[in-house]
């Protein structure tokens, strides 16, 4: 939320000035305001020590003299850095501010002035811990939290062996939410090191890169009249945000055989997720907000190296739901499938939400494998696309508001002006009401003075990695009839000079789950009531409204032919290569996930052996026919012609001068050409 300070007029006497401060919310249906104003006031005797106002005592209506600072007490440094270690160390804690008390806690809770051990000596530290120190002297400002993270593998292999919660933490959650503790022996000390065994449990927790998370455990669970957040997962919005720290932490290498220290962050963490908040569900994923409360404000770090942002207002660690083995206990647990879906539109030259793959800790605790999904909201626009946030519409499906639409940022009216303008052309596919939502005149090239609402490719591309994954549960979802849609995010920059952008969002439900094998058809078109209710607008009717049209259907099938064929983004090659790149990295770290969560719902608990038959099906079976199949679907459709396009050879790249092309037609016919590159 914006917040305008503005002091006025400048020329009134001492102690007339008048300071006001206007806050706004991001949007009008946002009740969150995450400011609260209070003005603090005072004079200094600049002859005297110099003071500071104590921003965590402010007295509204008072006098603030009282609370007056005479400084902050400068941060602490530990004297071993957050990583792996196989034997006990010695960590020393110390603040270059004379006279000042450290306090530390080692079961995940916030040092105060009244909470934590008072710091005399190193502290021994033999498995694995989460140690937490703050420094504070009378007449100071406190430092913030220090949080860094010592985990012992040995120790992390043996936690809760019979499923007894960690030493601290209760029995249960305090609600209906089930809780599920601990390694699974059967998988630590499996005698066969492709399904697990000790050294195999190790190697696959240092495999990939690690990210603690460590909080007041009231703040987890509810205890002692609290309202943790993970005990209450069907908790949405700024009320069920709870504070946090998170580090991060590269895998051991020769150069650090600890393992190197990439970052601590203060931030906010909440429950993400739809059918998966369900409290039957023993692993929840998690939204990070990095506000100006809670620390730095951003997380600052090139979280994908020279791929992605390098600073962020928040980010999301997503893991297996709906086909997971810790909800469900199912064969069909790969981790790639959604993974998968998000790079497609990477490699269709389309926007998209990174990835990487992460060990999560939560105070200490092995929590098993996730990965980041970037929110696409407007601070994932601001980076990527330029501008501020607030220049950005972005609208989804609200679930909460029964799977209608909604604006997480800016508002719906733009987002309504396309709708209007595609209803117009379903009643009237002409060309003028065709181009005119990308701001053309009827011959789709002269500039008019109408917005640019509709990025063509964008939507085509985005439909058809809905169609090859058979995505059910996007725009539209089968579990909703086929007449709302759910998992969908589009963004618009206002005033900008590109139409809607889509993206690839939750899409576990796919490649032939929960039905349909190979042969599965999400291509609709779905005929529904619905279509005529701005409320249940998305992409899937927005694109129904556009077949009509013949300049969109030749688009779209040009785009099919692109993706389709000669090793483009949605050929078996393509497929196979993302599907390869990312199982690699999986399959490095699945045991863990099987030691974890394998036993979850299960026995006996599912292993990398089942893993590997799940993912084997997708390369295998789906991949290979899947391509032929979607044609199929879109040649009924009328978005695939019936004649296939004409063959080169070679196809294109570098050649030798004088190289000739030769030219087939698999089904017959005149083949006509242009040499000059035009249509």
């Amino acid at each position: 939320a914006p917040v305008h300070v503005t002091a006025f007029p400048p020329q009134l006497l001492p102690g007339s000035n008048v300071l006001a401060v206007h806050g706004l919310n991001n949007s009008a249906s946002n009740a969150s305001f995450l400011v609260l104003p209070e003005l603090v006031g005072g004079s200094l005797n600049v002859s005297a020590d110099p003071a500071f106002f104590d921003i965590t005592k402010a007295t509204p209506g008072a006098i603030n003299g009282a609370f007056s600072l005479l400084g902050k007490v400068a941060d602490t440094e530990f004297s071993e850095q957050r990583g792996f270690y196989t034997t006990p160390i010695s960590v020393g804690i110390s603040t270059p501010t004379p006279g000042a008390t450290i306090r530390y806690t080692t079961n995940g809770s916030t040092p105060t002035a009244t909470n934590g051990t008072t710091y005399t000596s190193p502290i021994a530290i033999s498995s694995t811990t989460v140690l937490r120190a703050a420094a504070f002297k009378t007449g100071y400002q406190a430092t913030s939290v220090n949080t860094q993270t010592y985990l012992f593998l040995n120790d992390v292999i043996q936690q809760s062996p019979t499923g007894q919660p960690p030493p601290g933490w209760p029995a249960t959650s305090g609600t209906s939410q089930v809780m599920d503790y601990g390694m699974d022996p059967e998988i630590v000390n499996h005698p066969n090191p492709s399904i697990g065994g000790q050294t195999a449990v190790k190697n696959a927790l240092t495999a990939i890169p690690t990210i603690s998370m460590v909080t007041d455990l009231p703040n987890f669970l509810n205890i002692n009249g609290s309202q943790g957040f993970y005990s209450n997962p069907g908790g949405r919005g700024f009320g069920w945000e709870r504070p946090c720290s998170l580090e991060m932490i590269l895998p051991p290498d020769a150069a650090s055989p600890i393992g190197h220290s990439e970052f601590q962050v203060n931030c906010g963490v909440r429950i993400r997720g739809g059918f998966s908040r369900d409290p039957n569900n023993p692993k929840h994923a998690f939204h990070y907000y990095f506000r100006g409360e809670y620390g730095a404000g951003k997380l600052e770090y090139p979280l994908f190296g020279r791929e992605g942002a390098t600073e962020f207002d928040q980010i999301d660690l997503r893991t297996s739901q709906n086909y997971s083995w810790s909800f469900s206990g199912d064969s069909n647990n790969t981790f790639l499938r959604e993974e998968a879906s998000r790079l497609t539109q990477r490699d269709m030259g389309q926007p998209y939400s990174r990835v990487r793959y992460f060990h999560l800790y939560i105070n200490g605790q092995y929590w098993g494998l996730f990965n980041t999904e970037e929110r696409t909201e407007a601070s994932f626009a601001e980076s990527y696309f330029g501008g501020e946030k607030g220049d950005y519409d972005v609208v989804k499906t609200e679930q909460t508001a029964g799977y209608t639409v909604g604006a997480t940022d800016g508002d719906l009216g733009t987002w309504q002006d396309l709708w209007n303008k595609a209803r117009t052309h379903a009643a009237n596919p002409s060309n003028a009401n065709y181009f005119r939502m990308m701001g053309l005149a009827a011959d789709g090239v002269t500039p008019t003075a109408d917005p640019v609402l509709l990025d063509p490719d964008n939507l085509i591309d985005y439909m058809l990695a809905t169609f090859w994954t058979a995505n059910a549960d996007g725009a539209t979802s089968q579990f909703l009839g086929n007449e709302r849609a759910n998992n969908w995010f589009g963004l618009r920059k206002r005033n900008g000079t590109r139409g809607f952008i889509f993206f690839a969002h939750d899409f576990e439900h796919s490649f032939g789950l929960p039905g349909g094998g190979v042969s599965g058809d999400r291509t609709g078109p779905f005929i529904s009531p619905n279509q005529n209710n701005f409320a249940y607008s998305n992409p899937m009717f927005l694109h129904q409204d556009l077949m009509g049209n013949a300049e969109y259907r030749i688009r779209f099938a040009d785009r099919t032919h692109r993706h389709f064929f000669n090793n483009g983004a949605l050929s078996p090659s393509a497929w196979t290569t993302r599907f390869n790149s990312l199982a690699a990295i999986v399959d490095s770290s699945i045991i863990a996930e099987s030691a974890r969560w394998g036993d979850s719902k299960t026995s006996p608990p599912r292993t990398r052996l089942n893993w590997q038959g799940a993912r084997d099906y997708l390369l295998n079976t789906y991949v290979p026919a899947r391509g032929t199949e979607v044609l199929s679907q879109l040649r009924d459709d009328g978005l695939y012609p019936l004649v296939d396009a004409p063959t080169m050879a070679p196809f294109g790249g570098y050649v030798p001068s004088g190289t000739e092309v030769v030219m087939s037609a698999p089904t017959g016919g005149t083949i006509y050409y242009m040499p000059d590159g035009s249509d």
